[in-house]
């Protein structure tokens, strides 16, 4: 048994002194063609792949779900924001509201900037009534142009509006906010789908947190502050319950050799290669494409 023992080992031993980190020397020759791993980096700009692409392609994203919404106009880019906010009022006011025995006081908007581009000096934008329905997942060019055609006048009190690194805030239109509440319990008022925030300046555009990101103490907050004559005053915070932003812009063309990119209703261009260089039956471990701003 213990010479069995030695003799494994032996051949053990012999077999690990056997391999080598370089098989060319014992025997790749054994190995047949189609066994053998090889290794080739492609490049587009070497080995005359054909590109071609579409600029200024029209098309729509789904921008429902961005992080940030953005309002504003820049350069040749504007924004326009639609926002529907979720009032839920205690029966502590909402008995006394159907009761016509209580009074909406005041009601303003705190939105927290979160990025800015341009000049926020003199930013300025319209509210109107957004009197279609709309939804941010199947919102398309036909949704904006009904939403145009039938919104109701500029309710923004240009006065009420202030603004800090950190916050901004204007009066919303009292009749506006009575109109989404008596929506609540009056199945015969005048239907509304919340409000189009549009830019009227054209030095900035500013973002805000949308409603798909967290944390919810940074949503715009629509603050209504209720008085019951003789008993109480109180304050109702709403918070979005839906929310979309529409940016779109014309871009001028710089001939057939620039791709322009933009978002949502927009224009924007597809790349297309040829891969009929690749060889079949591989196994792609990287694929690098690099695109370059042009800053002209």
């Amino acid at each position: 048994m213990k010479n069995l023992i030695k003799i494994l080992f032996a051949i053990t031993l012999f077999g690990l002194a056997a391999c080598s980190d370089d098989p060319n020397s014992v025997g790749s020759g054994l190995i047949p063609d189609e066994d053998k791993l090889t290794f080739e980096t492609l490049d587009s700009y070497k080995d005359g792949f054909n590109q071609s692409f579409e600029s200024f392609k029209y098309d729509s994203l789904i921008f429902g779900s961005s992080s940030t919404a953005l309002l504003g106009s820049y350069k040749n880019i504007q924004s326009e924001v639609l926002i529907g906010f979720l009032i839920n009022p205690p029966d502590s006011i909402l008995t006394p509201i159907k009761a016509d025995s209580i009074n909406l006081i005041k009601c303003w908007v705190q939105i927290e900037p979160t990025y800015w581009i341009g000049d926020s000096n003199n930013f300025n934008f319209s509210i109107q009534r957004i009197n279609h329905s709309w939804n941010p997942s199947t919102y398309t060019t036909d949704t904006l142009n009904e939403i145009n055609a039938t919104l109701g006048p500029n309710l923004f009190d240009a006065s009420s509006f202030s603004y800090t690194d950190t916050l901004l805030k204007f009066d919303l239109d009292k009749e506006l906010v009575k109109g989404w509440i008596r929506r609540l319990y009056d199945t015969n008022a005048d239907k509304d789908y919340g409000m189009m925030m549009k830019p009227i300046s054209t030095t900035g555009i500013f973002g805000f947190q949308a409603l798909t990101a967290y944390p919810i103490n940074s949503y715009p907050a629509l603050y209504m502050v209720f008085e019951k004559p003789g008993e109480f005053i109180d304050t109702l915070v709403a918070t979005p319950s839906v929310d979309l932003h529409v940016p779109s812009g014309n871009v001028d063309p710089d001939g057939s050799q620039s791709l322009v990119l933009q978002s949502l209703l927009s224009k924007r261009a597809k790349l297309k290669f040829d891969l009929s260089l690749v060889p079949e039956n591989i196994i792609v471990n990287k694929a690098t494409l690099s695109l370059y701003i042009d800053d002209m």
